[in-house]
């Protein structure tokens, strides 16, 4: 079954020293489209294993980001795992998406939210605050809105 795995997630800011109104702030989102989800994740976890074992490391977690493992190992060795993490997946990625989003807020000023909460019902947020709340699943939110 086709899937679309959202991994990553980056914030980008430019302000203006003058006039706030004017900078912007942004999510940049990653996702992968992939035949077969099992062995997407099958391959990452085989692959995962090899790297950390030939470096003798263990740990518990099953997902590392960069900076887990430059922590770990450093940044030549991090560089070297994540190549060969890349060359074996590619062999179960159809593709890859990036995904944008601005908001200015001189155009938007505000955003409201609804929530079920019964005691906060409604939220107005500025852009940039909105964008802070979402970005831990943004890239998640947008893999999901590509299969709508």
């Amino acid at each position: 079954m086709t899937s679309y795995i959202g991994f990553d997630t980056k914030e980008l800011e430019r302000r203006d020293p003058i006039d706030e109104m004017k900078g912007f702030y942004s999510l940049i989102g990653a996702s992968v489209h992939t035949a077969d989800y099992k062995k997407t994740c099958k391959t990452y976890d085989k692959v995962l294993k090899e790297c950390l074992e030939s470096l003798e490391l263990e740990t518990p977690r099953r997902i590392l980001g960069h900076s887990d493992l430059r922590k770990l190992i450093g940044v030549d060795a991090t560089l070297q795992v994540e190549e060969k993490i890349i060359n074996e997946m590619l062999t179960v990625i159809i593709g890859s998406r990036i995904y944008l989003m601005m908001i200015p807020p001189s155009k938007v000023p505000n955003i409201f939210m609804y929530k079920f909460e019964p005691r906060h019902r409604q939220s107005c947020l500025v852009p940039k605050d909105f964008m802070k709340y979402i970005n831990p699943g943004f890239s998640h939110l947008c893999a999901w809105k590509y299969c709508d």
